[in-house]
C-alpha cells in the first residue's frame, strides 16, 4: 500500500472516481505488466484504441455493441490512468507525457461526442443533447484542470505558474522547430498552445482562500471528465444514452454550483 500512494496525489487533486476507483485498478494492470517491455505512449495509444472502439460500438447500435462500447470507456478509464503511473514506476517519462495524455483525452472525447450524434440521428432524436453534453463535458473538465492551476499556484505563492509554462512551451517549439525530426512533439506543444492559449494561462490570478478551494475542489472534481465517461459508459451498457444527457446538463451542473458555493462561504 505505500508503495501505491507514491503513485497517486493527494485526494484533492485527484477526480474522486479517479482516486477511488480507476487508479487502484490501474495499479494492479502496471503491477501485473511490469515485467513486458510496455511504455507510457503505448498505454496511451491503448486507451485510444479502447476509446474509437467504443464509438464504432455506439454507431453500429446494437445491445451487445452498446454494451461493449460501455466497457470500452471503462477500460479507457483504466488505461488513461496507466500512462503516468507506468512512467512514474520505471523512470521513463516521456518529456512531453503531459501533453500525449491531453491529447489522448480531448481525441477521446471528441470521438464519443461524435458517436452519440451519430447514434441520435440514427433514432431520429434530438441531437442538441449529444451536443450540449459533449460541451459539458469539455467545460466541466476545464474547470476543475483550471480550479487545480490555482490552488497549485496560491499554495506554492507562484501566482505566474501558468504563464511561466505557456513561455516554456513557446520555448521549447522554438527550440524543436530547428529539429526535424521532432514533429510529433511540435504538433503536441502547437495542440497545448492553442487550446489552453495565452488568455486562461497569464490571466491574473484571483484572490482566493485556499482552505475553501482545497474542500471544494473535489466537488468541482466530480464534475469533471471522469465522471461524464463512468455515467456514459454505465448509460450505455443499459442502452439508455438517455442517463448521460440527464447527468451532463443537470446534475453535473449542481455539483459546479455545489462547488462554486463552497468556495465562497
Amino acid at each position: 500500500m505505500s508503495a501505491y500512494k507514491n503513485f497517486i496525489r493527494p485526494f484533492h487533486l485527484e477526480e474522486p472516481l479517479d482516486y477511488m476507483f480507476y487508479r487502484p485498478v490501474a495499479y494492479g494492470v502496471i503491477k501485473t505488466l511490469q515485467r513486458l517491455p510496455m511504455t507510457p505512449n503505448l498505454f496511451s495509444l491503448l486507451a485510444l484504441v479502447c476509446a474509437w472502439g467504443a464509438d464504432i460500438g455506439i454507431v453500429v447500435d446494437q445491445p451487445q455493441t452498446m454494451m461493449l462500447a460501455g466497457f470500452g470507456i471503462l477500460f479507457f478509464s483504466v488505461l488513461d490512468c496507466c500512462d503516468g503511473m507506468w512512467a512514474r514506476w520505471k523512470g521513463n517519462n516521456y518529456p512531453y507525457g503531459d501533453l500525449v495524455d491531453m491529447f489522448i483525452d480531448l481525441l477521446a472525447a471528441i470521438g464519443h461526442v461524435t458517436a452519440l450524434v451519430l447514434l441520435t440521428l440514427g433514432r431520429d432524436g434530438n441531437v442538441l443533447l449529444p451536443i450540449l453534453s459533449g460541451i459539458m463535458l469539455f467545460v466541466h473538465a476545464s474547470l476543475f484542470h483550471d480550479r487545480k492551476a490555482v490552488w497549485t499556484a496560491t499554495t506554492q505563492n507562484q501566482p505566474d505558474e501558468r504563464a511561466a509554462i505557456v513561455r516554456k512551451y513557446r520555448a521549447e517549439l522554438s527550440r524543436l522547430r530547428q529539429q526535424k525530426c521532432r514533429l510529433f512533439s511540435r504538433f503536441l506543444i502547437v495542440c497545448f498552445l492553442l487550446f489552453s492559449g495565452v488568455q486562461s494561462a497569464e490571466r491574473e490570478l484571483p484572490q482566493i482562500d485556499a482552505e475553501r478551494l482545497k474542500k471544494a475542489l473535489p466537488w468541482w472534481g466530480i464534475a469533471a471528465g471522469t465522471t461524464h465517461l463512468t455515467i456514459l459508459a454505465l448509460a450505455l451498457i443499459i442502452n439508455l444514452p438517455e442517463i448521460y444527457y440527464f447527468f451532463a446538463l443537470v446534475v453535473a451542473n449542481i455539483f459546479v454550483a455545489i462547488a462554486w458555493l463552497t468556495e465562497r462561504k
